[in-house]
């Protein structure tokens, strides 16, 4: 297969992602709205995790930069009152490693021995715990 054919794949393929975020992102401020609305939480840890097992076939061969890479997707999507895992603010003490802007939830689904690692403030520990 020539180069230019596999280029043009890319392309194409690289739209096609983009137009998939672009309806995630519409979906999601769709079930933000009807939250708000009946006024449920916006970050719920079982149904977060239960996500990351659904998913986790797909994912486990992800390299940590592409999980960070759909952390943050996830994250910026769902709003303000979402944790803003890639600040930290769920961690003690950072390592100063990728594994720190990740979402936990997902280190502990996808990378166990990874999610290990953390040094969780106590409230985060609470709230992983209850899952």
């Amino acid at each position: 297969m020539a180069i230019t054919t596999l280029r043009s794949e890319l392309i194409s393929i690289t739209k096609n992602i983009i137009s998939l975020i672009s309806q995630r992102k519409d979906l999601v401020a769709k079930i933000q709205e009807i939250k708000q609305s009946e006024n449920l939480n916006t970050f719920i840890p079982s149904r977060e995790a239960e996500v990351y097992k659904m998913l986790e076939s797909e994912l486990k061969n992800f390299s940590d930069k592409e999980l960070l890479s759909i952390s943050l997707l996830i994250e910026e999507q769902a709003g303000e009152s979402y944790p803003q895992w890639s600040q930290g603010t769920h961690l003690e003490s950072r390592t100063n490693k990728l594994i720190d802007l990740i979402n936990p939830l997902m280190l502990l689904i996808l990378r166990p021995t990874s999610f290990k690692m953390l040094i969780l403030k106590k409230e985060y520990q609470e709230l992983i715990n209850e899952r």
